[in-house]
């Protein structure tokens, strides 16, 4: 009787902690993939303007192609694609995403015709 009702004491704890942890990983946050690609754009874009202003021009296209990569990435691709919840840009948001290609280009192409 006795490991009968430490058998059951010991399953009620166990059910316990599973709810705990189910609990904490259904409230656990993923990161914002689109977010994340935004930022990691305008980080590539800010250490493309450091590479060139320290005479880095190679690196810096790199950086700056990249960059720009990402940033049409979210202005013409990621809104078709199926997530959830949808990604809607608004108008603001495109303008602003043209405007960071826009300024972005406008330091990648001199590099350009610079190299050749």
């Amino acid at each position: 009787m006795e490991i009968e009702s430490q058998f059951l004491v010991q399953m009620e704890y166990a059910e316990e902690l599973a709810n705990t942890i189910g609990q904490t990983v259904d409230a656990t946050e993923m990161p914002d993939a689109i977010e994340i690609i935004f930022q990691t754009a305008l980080n590539l874009g800010r250490h493309g303007g450091v590479d060139e202003m320290m005479g880095k021009s190679a690196s810096a296209m790199v950086l700056y192609s990249k960059a720009v990569s990402m940033l049409r990435f979210l202005l013409t691709e990621a809104p078709s694609l199926a997530l959830n919840p949808a990604l809607s840009l608004t108008r603001d948001d495109r303008r602003r995403l043209r405007t960071y290609i826009e300024a972005v280009n406008a330091r990648l192409v001199p590099l350009q015709y610079q190299r050749h």
